[in-house]
């Protein structure tokens, strides 16, 4: 049992090492397990340069947040950078969406087995349905709710993608009452689904509440909230356990009812929540992955388990009718739509917005111009200094895909200019780094760009006419051939300096428009100096 335990966790391990396909994985596992505390500078821009880093997200993640989901928070106008949506979004909710939009962009780009496209979106919904519940229960860890109850099956994720083979067998044994899942999967796998999520889980360094709320219990074993800890764990297991139920077999809605009404029982020493309470819940949840799914092409209408879902809620059969679709069986009343979508008194009917995916382009010069005029929109409020710098840098950086791009700022007592934050590879430790002394009578190009107030582009800085210009200290840190320097000069006084790179030589090429947009952008960060000061 044990070689086979082992044999099982090797085979997913070898296959996430092949594949980055797995959603919310390699690379927001960072998001998902970061320690930062939430207002630090520092959090919010390790988060935006983590979706930065990736293109495909990145697009993804600002189509979403331009959706009616978000509009009570547009008054200025669609949000073209991520930056900015951290800022009104919050870190958790940007967080909670990028995680749910690589669920949606691993179904739509995947050819997956209905089963696994069924095991996704009960994920998410039982992920949608323990964040709408803890607003029901005016629970403080709304955010957190959310995204552990999105990892308390885990391992049954992993099983479902990696070893498919393995779940056929697991279901087939179970369907054929020789076992429970407990024992069909410890029979199959050497390990129940619990063991091998929280197994992973560690190795990926999940958060401590994650890893608590992994845990399977009963509903007798659950323990009475006394803490946020355990009330975390009681959301987390009834929204996972209710998905179970509404996703039985063969069963009609008055049996599903009878089994929703004794989960609620068997939760009252956890919390009290009626069955009207519920069903509010349900359809706000249910509306909620569809209004991401249609964002994404993806036609949750053949999705079997959410057929279950509106036929319960309609107060139907679950079984699926013969002759007919299970939409033609049931009707999806408008007014669900409208009573949703009721924004201060306005009703929006159609909650799918194309505008904004037909405009969206990785055109170097759209995104460059939207996000000047977006900070723009930003400097006539309330704003901080590093808000207006972080954006700035973000529209450089995704405008000109360079390989990074940071700022350095001046010390307050001293002539020594160091790198403090940006975006792209390595950012945080090559800026830490960054750093030199000012000097009007040294030679090299950065200091030449400051003392000059020219904004500077390296072609090759092994070309031998530059190459005695550029500092040893530069050589040894960064690997980049090619990079430009724009100086932030206030009053004849350089108090920073913008700069961004690419690997190779020559590979920075500037049209005239193109600068015309980098030197707007820096002087929208001078303008920000200057109203500080």
């Amino acid at each position: 049992m044990a070689d086979k335990k082992y044999h099982i966790i090797e085979q997913i391990q070898n296959s996430l090492k092949s594949t980055t396909d797995f959603p919310a994985m390699s690379h927001t596992i960072s998001l998902v397990s970061k320690q930062a505390s939430l207002g630090s500078d520092t959090s919010i821009t390790e988060l935006t340069n983590t979706i930065l880093n990736d293109f495909a997200l990145t697009n993804k993640l600002l189509k979403i947040v331009n959706t009616v989901f978000f509009i009570r928070f547009q008054h200025e106008g669609r949000i073209s950078t991520v930056s900015k949506a951290v800022h009104i979004l919050g870190y958790m909710q940007v967080r909670n969406s990028a995680i749910s939009l690589m669920l949606f962009e691993n179904l739509q780009n995947k050819s997956m087995a209905m089963e696994l496209k069924d095991t996704f979106i009960i994920t998410l919904l039982s992920s949608t349905i323990a964040k709408e519940l803890s607003k029901t229960l005016n629970f403080d860890n709304i955010e957190e709710a959310f995204i552990c109850s999105m990892f308390h099956n885990l391992g049954r994720l992993l099983v479902t993608f990696y070893l498919p083979k393995h779940k056929r067998e697991i279901k087939e044994i179970i369907r054929n009452n020789r076992a429970d899942e407990f024992t069909a999967t410890r029979h199959v796998l050497g390990l129940t689904y619990e063991e091998l999520g929280i197994t992973f889980a560690k190795e990926w360094h999940f958060s401590d509440e994650i890893l608590y709320t992994m845990q399977r219990k009963t509903d007798k074993e659950l323990p009475k909230p006394t803490t946020k800890l355990d009330m975390l764990l009681c959301i987390t297991s009834f929204s996972n356990k209710l998905c179970s139920v509404l996703n039985k077999e063969n069963l009609s809605s008055v049996e599903i009812h009878n089994h929703v009404s004794s989960l609620i029982n068997d939760f009252e020493h956890c919390f009290k929540i009626s069955e009207d309470t519920l069903n509010n819940i349900l359809e706000s949840s249910i509306l909620e992955i569809e209004g991401y799914a249609n964002e994404f092409s993806m036609d949750i209408r053949k999705i079997p388990f959410l057929k279950k879902m509106i036929l319960f809620l309609n107060g139907s059969q679950v079984r699926e009718p013969e002759g007919e679709t299970i939409f033609e069986s049931i009707e999806i009343t408008e007014e669900k739509r409208d009573n949703y979508l009721d924004v201060d008194g306005i009703k929006l009917l159609n909650h799918t917005n194309n505008s904004f995916a037909e405009e969206s382009s990785d055109n170097p010069d759209t995104i460059l111009a939207r996000g000047i005029q977006e900070i723009g929109s930003f400097l006539l409020g309330d704003f901080s200094f590093n808000e207006v710098l972080r954006m700035a840098l973000e529209v450089m950086f995704r405008g000109m895909t360079f390989q990074r791009v940071f700022i350095c700022i001046r010390k307050t007592k001293e002539q020594i200019m160091e790198g403090r934050f940006g975006f792209g590879k390595d950012v945080d430790e090559i800026a830490r780094n960054f750093r030199f002394p000012i000097s009007r009578s040294s030679e090299d190009v950065f200091n030449m760009a400051l003392s000059q107030e020219s904004d500077i582009l390296v072609d090759d800085v092994n070309d031998m006419r530059i190459k005695p210009r550029i500092p040893k200290w530069y050589r040894e840190l960064v690997d980049a051939e090619t990079f430009i320097l724009l100086p932030v000069i206030v009053m004849r006084t350089p108090l920073g300096l913008i700069y961004a790179d690419k690997k190779y030589a020559n590979e920075i090429e500037i049209p005239p428009q193109r600068l015309s947009y980098l030197k707007t952008l820096r002087n929208q960060s001078i303008l920000a100096i200057k109203q500080r000061m």
